[in-house]
């Protein structure tokens, strides 16, 4: 599993390079969103893409964290305004499918649900997922206040998996 972990990430350094400020962060967490509308003693946290979170500090906040095995963002000066691109998830070829693809789904709809903190707007008008099950692949699109959108499993060296990589390096550069 690990040589499949670190070709999935240089892969995904090849297609979003850092010197065009992309960003692969392995094991990032997905905090749940909170908005503190009732009491002003509860701090609260941004998260990287400048969504309100409950700081690790409160009891409990760690129950709910999703942790994908890669998230790409486009980088930004700041460090709580990331652009969130896409989602990556790996399984071995073992692992029921149905529960992969549920994993995934539940971590772009955790995303689905985050806004920023300055504008109210969702993170994102659109986010990628990519399922990387064993030698295949499945691709998923979810659009924000959508349905998710996904292709049957593909092989990895598929024409549809260069495309999709393609087309999303090619709209942030």
């Amino acid at each position: 599993m690990n040589i499949t972990i670190w070709s999935c990430q240089c892969l995904l350094v090849s297609y979003f390079p850092v010197t065009h400020h992309f960003m692969v962060k392995p094991q990032a967490k997905i905090r749940p969103e909170f908005i503190n509308d009732f009491d002003s003693t509860i701090r609260t946290s941004l998260d990287s893409y400048h969504a309100q979170v409950l700081p690790r500090s409160i009891r409990g906040s760690e129950i709910s964290l999703k942790i994908p095995d890669f998230i790409v963002v486009k980088a930004t000066q700041s460090k709580d305004d990331d652009k969130l691109l896409r989602l990556v998830e790996i399984k071995s070829s073992d692992q029921s499918l149905d529960d992969s693809t549920e994993q995934l789904a539940s971590y772009l709809e955790a995303f689905a649900e985050k806004s920023r903190d300055d504008t109210q707007e969702p993170l994102c008008q659109i986010l990628y997922g990519v399922l990387l099950v064993g030698e295949k692949v499945m691709l998923f699109t979810l659009h924000i206040g959508g349905q998710i959108g996904t292709t049957g499993l593909l092989d990895t060296t598929s024409p549809t998996v260069h495309t999709f990589l393609s087309n999303i390096t090619r709209t942030n550069m």
